[in-house]
């Protein structure tokens, strides 16, 4: 009961589903196991940190419904209670994956024929190596990407390369799209 306020209503429906439908009417209500990876992988996708905390921050929980219902703002951190601010994000086709500065695509984001996929990652957040202000999502895969900039200029994102982490800026990661969001 202590935890249930921190975790986001997806997770929260899911387990309030299993644990009543799911006891009920176990071949109508039950929570698959299917189900419970993609909630879960969900979960992992959504984690950020309070930038208040310690050194690494504590862990939040991105939750789409509360940020749409409280107009943009995410709740306040759960372990300080001081507000909160979203890192920048990306939407890989139905997934939104918060990229803070640990943040990882793995291969089940690009392809949706591989399912949860959590090995070796295909994207990480990296910082600029004469920079450490300018935060860039490298291509951790053997294929090129292509990125469309905000100004609509077009970059090739070689493997081992990486695109900036900027509002707006869209990738063509060859199976599927993303776009980066602040």
């Amino acid at each position: 009961l202590i935890y249930w306020p921190i975790y986001p209503k997806f997770l929260r429906n899911t387990f309030v589903k299993a644990f009543t439908d799911g006891i009920r009417e176990p071949d109508h209500g039950r929570v698959t196991e299917g189900e419970w990876r993609r909630v879960l992988s969900q979960l992992r996708d959504s984690i950020f940190y309070c930038p208040h905390c310690s050194k690494d921050g504590t862990e939040n929980f991105y939750d789409p419904e509360e940020v749409k219902a409280s107009g943009s703002k995410p709740a306040p951190c759960w372990s300080c209670k001081k507000e909160t601010a979203l890192p920048y994000r990306i939407r890989v086709g139905k997934a939104i994956v918060m990229l803070p500065h640990d943040g990882c695509l793995f291969p089940h984001h690009l392809d949706a024929k591989v399912d949860f996929e959590f090995g070796k990652p295909a994207a990480q957040v990296v910082q600029h190596p004469n920079d450490p202000r300018i935060w860039g999502l490298k291509n951790c895969t053997a294929e090129k990407w292509v990125a469309t900039m905000p100004d609509g200029a077009m970059k090739e994102v070689e493997p081992g390369r990486s695109v900036p982490l900027q509002a707006n800026v869209k990738v063509n990661f060859g199976k599927v799209d993303g776009e980066i969001r602040y």
